[in-house]
């Protein structure tokens, strides 16, 4: 079985969107995990209680902005990697 250059580019490049998009899931799960602390799923404090967190709690800005981050680019390199 003759490996050519292509193939060895095209498997390493799918292994680096591979560990870029577990690295991204993990973010995305701890930073889910710190955020259900804060967060109350009602129906009429939801939104509230992203606005607490978003200006109250501690870095709680960063972690949210961390998760949406996170969760929008699995998306965006798992469409790249399907292609």
């Amino acid at each position: 079985m003759d490996n050519t250059h292509s193939d060895v580019v095209l498997r390493r490049i799918t292994t680096i969107l591979s560990v870029v998009i577990i690295t991204l899931t993990l973010i995305g799960a701890t930073t889910g995990i710190l955020l259900s602390f804060y967060y109350e799923p009602a129906a009429l404090r939801a939104y509230q209680s992203l606005k607490i967190i978003d200006t109250e709690v501690p870095y709680g800005w960063l972690f949210h902005k961390a998760h949406q981050i996170a969760g929008n680019m699995v998306v965006v390199i798992a469409l790249i990697q399907i292609q």
